[in-house]
């Protein structure tokens, strides 16, 4: 009972519990011990540790913390909330060692702060200026004392101002960890006469210009210095883009006689993207457009990582001016049912499709331009996306089928401007601004589908269809003939004569019924039905008896089929009674098949001859000659 167990990696082992021990429980109050601890905790994470502050103390309640020692006596930490722009009340020190903590929220994605100490007072008898007191600080995203109760040896000392009412200025930040505070902790290093009493500010060095993404319908933003001087700074502030929840692109754009280089930064963190334009300037726009934005092979640009980023633009002036322009989007449009536009330079657009779960077709048409980069997804997480590259044709996408379908209501379609097209520069739009017009249209549900043809080989089985609806396929009579050949290929591929007339009948429904799949009620292709297999192997055999491996496949056996009736069927699997099988004719045969070959004649004549007797001499059997 006085063991516990803690796992390290793969490793196991068991420590026993010293008889004089102490325990601790949290209460969301930070709190830190009297003297040098090693303590566990009763968390799942939890390992051997020494801090003062006792690890996550502040942050809930009920965590048990169990010493080594058992005269451990602690102190609960007050902790002041302080916001950028504000200053705090005044704060005093007395004694070597103490300390004031402040926690400073991390909003909008910035991780970065100045820290002002000022209306500093103290006794002429501990120094002549403020940096004459030792004044020291620490700060994390949670707050630590470290393992050694001499808090001074492990904090920074704050620099000297000049002047008599104030420190000099710090910076602070939260090394790029996730916490949602920074905890700033001020010591008084050395005893004094009198109190020390100051006031504590905090403000954002070099704030960003905070934009809103927008949609690639919205205009692009111009930067435009053409005129400025030789002296003028090319220097453009950096924009930050907040509460970016998936789409983050930024295109830039018509750099005439200017060189831009852009980048971007996740959270102030971690390099997102970078991209440069040239200072060539041309009829053709050549190399004048670049973007920044996630590459994905499967989620094409719009699956980045939600937060906020940084995007800074450093563009080259050519005779003292720089021009260009950028977009950043963070938004889709809408797309009901049909839009038809243009797009040029390195850039993309963004459609939102709603009303999603039946079938879906998406149509683009690259009317003329450069080719396109189209990718449809669902999501950033259920695994569904289809990519194509689409250059001056129709390039379509489909949910056709139910098993198809993630189900989430909405889907994403981005379309990119191509950066390589049978490696061809002419058609790229990253090389030359030329505009691409396209158009996107979205049909659902039975707007996929059609009235089933009531002429061509398939014709009169139609007329026996469950529902006349069908998927709706552009060339149908290319379809028919498909249908035929697929019912060619299942006779011929029986042994001569094997199949009989009411299989062949049986065969003909089941191609034709295969290549035009029903449409269900929300407009999806049907499988065939389990019971159109099962009258056909009844009738013809196993399909797994054939010759041709490929229809083997088709037994009844499969998943493939819908169970009974439903799904593609027919209103009923009688056969066509009236239909009688003639009996085989081989002359018939000959006739049909090789009427320009000599066949046997209808009759022979054979001459008639007189009759013939013929007398023979009696034989004598007397047994004289042996015989």
């Amino acid at each position: 009972e006085n063991c516990y167990i803690a796992v390290t990696g793969f490793s196991l082992y068991i420590e026993e519990i010293p008889s004089e021990s102490s325990t601790f429980t949290s209460n969301s109050q930070w709190v830190y011990a009297d003297q040098s601890v090693s303590y566990i905790t009763d968390q799942v994470d939890s390992c051997s540790n020494c801090d003062l502050v006792l690890v996550n103390s502040g942050d809930e309640s009920g965590i048990v913390y169990t010493f080594d020692q058992s005269d451990v006596e602690f102190t609960t930490i007050s902790v002041q909330q302080l916001t950028v722009g504000q200053t705090s009340s005044t704060v005093t020190l007395e004694e070597n060692t103490d300390f004031i903590v402040f926690e400073i929220p991390v909003n909008g994605g910035n991780r970065n702060f100045d820290v002002y100490i000022e209306e500093v007072y103290f006794s002429a008898l501990d120094g002549s200026v403020a940096d004459d007191i030792d004044l020291r600080y620490t700060f994390d995203t949670t707050l630590s004392f470290g393992c050694d109760t001499d808090f001074c040896s492990s904090a920074s000392t704050i620099g000297s101002s000049g002047c008599n009412r104030e420190f000099a200025s710090f910076s602070i930040n939260n090394n790029c960890n996730s916490g949602s505070s920074i905890y700033l902790t001020l010591f008084l290093c050395e005893s004094v006469t009198c109190p020390l009493s100051f006031t504590v500010r905090v403000e954002e060095p070099n704030p960003f210009t905070v934009v809103s993404g927008t949609t690639h319908n919205a205009n692009f933003v111009t930067i435009d210095s053409s005129d400025a001087s030789e002296c003028t700074s090319s220097s453009v502030d950096i924009i930050e883009v907040r509460d970016v929840e998936n789409l983050f692109y930024v295109s830039v754009r018509d750099s005439d006689y200017t060189a831009v280089s852009a980048s971007s930064v996740y959270e102030q963190c971690s390099s997102f993207d970078d991209c440069t334009t040239l200072n060539v300037f041309n009829d053709d726009g050549y190399l004048n457009s670049c973007s920044m934005h996630l590459d994905d092979c499967r989620y094409g640009p719009m699956c980045a990582q939600p937060g906020s980023y940084q995007v800074s633009f450093s563009p080259t002036p050519i005779g003292g001016g720089f021009k260009f322009e950028y977009q950043i989007i963070t938004q889709y449009v809408n797309l009901d049912s049909f839009v038809s536009t243009t797009i040029y330079g390195d850039t993309a657009h963004f459609y939102q499709i709603s009303n999603t779960n039946q079938a879906i077709t998406v149509d683009v048409t690259v009317n003329y331009g450069a080719a396109l980069e189209i990718t449809l997804i669902s999501d950033c997480s259920s695994g569904y996306f289809e990519n194509q590259l689409c250059f001056q044709e129709t390039c379509s996408m489909y949910i056709a089928r139910e098993s198809e379908q993630p189900g989430n209501g909405v889907l994403y379609l981005s379309l990119e401007s191509s950066h390589e097209y049978l490696s061809s520069p002419i058609i790229n739009q990253a090389f030359y601004e030329k505009e691409t017009s396209y158009s996107v249209s979205v049909t659902r549900g039975l707007g996929n589908c059609m009235q089933a043809p009531s002429s061509g080989f398939c014709g009169d089985i139609f007329s026996e269809l469950s529902s006349q609806n069908v998927w709706h396929y552009d060339d149908s009579d290319r379809l028919d003939a498909q249908a035929e050949c697929i019912y060619r290929d299942y006779v011929e591929s029986y042994p001569c004569g094997s199949a009989t007339l009411e299989c062949t009948q049986l065969l003909k429904r089941y191609a034709c019924l295969q290549v035009y799949p029903q449409c269900s009620s929300n407009g999806y292709q049907m499988n065939l039905c389990h019971d159109l297999c099962t009258a056909a192997e009844a009738e013809c055999g196993p399909f797994y008896n054939v010759i041709d491996s490929e229809i083997a496949t088709l037994t009844c056996d499969r998943a493939f089929y819908t169970p009974g009736s439903n799904g593609t069927c027919v209103n009923n699997l009688q056969l066509d009674s009236s239909a009688q099988e003639t009996p085989f004719n081989p002359l018939q045969f000959f006739n049909d098949n090789a009427p320009n070959r000599d066949i046997a004649i209808d009759s022979i004549t054979v001459p008639v001859f007189d009759t013939i007797t013929a007398t023979l001499p009696p034989i004598i059997l007397n047994g004289d000659d042996d015989n």
